[in-house]
């Protein structure tokens, strides 16, 4: 099972999605539903994005878990 734990490392960071939104350049709707769990794919210009905004690696956010 995948897992995304992108509102943790914004927490983190202290960032809001809407300033991840505005660095990154992905939609602030789009943010919100990866912080929520609510997709079933990525894009891969999105994950680069985010990384690149929050100065971070795809697996720091992006886990996987055996079932």
């Amino acid at each position: 099972m995948i897992r995304l734990e992108l509102q943790r490392i914004l927490d983190k960071q202290g960032l809001t999605q809407t300033a991840l939104a505005e660095t990154s350049g992905v939609r602030q709707a789009r943010i919100s539903h990866i912080c929520r769990g609510y997709v079933e794919r990525l894009e891969l210009k999105h994950i680069d994005a985010i990384c690149k905004a929050l100065d971070v690696e795809p697996w720091e956010w992006i886990m996987y878990e055996k079932d």
